[in-house]
């Protein structure tokens, strides 16, 4: 927080909550995260373009929904790559199986449902 945001804050405030996140757990400095905009009919499209543009790289997608995700891993599969979906849908046992196959590298995409994406240990 700026010292100019500190001075309005104490100026027109009563009582204000402050929240502040602990910064004993940050990203790695070498991890990359984009996030882009197009049109809804073309995101297949976009996403087979910048996986090529990453060839081997370990990356997770996160869609939508669990359907979406099993599309999605079978799209790439079928374009061979090597994708692996994890989503709510799936037995414990089956996203296990897949978490695993993607921390060994024999999967390096990782396509998830944001549900089933909380609590990855990577």
């Amino acid at each position: 927080m700026t010292s100019k945001v500190a001075k309005l804050q104490r100026a027109s405030l009563t009582n204000p909550a402050r929240v502040a996140v602990n910064t004993k757990y940050t990203t790695v400095a070498t991890l990359l995260q984009s996030y882009l905009f197009f049109p809804f009919k073309y995101k297949d499209t976009y996403l087979v373009f910048l996986l090529n543009e990453m060839p081997g790289q370990s990356c997770i997608v996160f869609a939508r929904t669990c359907n979406d995700t099993q599309r999605l891993a079978f799209l790439l599969r079928n374009l061979g790559f090597k994708a692996v979906a994890i989503n709510g849908q799936l037995s414990q046992s089956s996203r296990l199986g897949a978490l695993n196959k993607f921390k060994s590298g024999e999967r390096n995409i990782l396509i998830a449902t944001d549900v089933a994406s909380r609590g990855l240990d990577m």
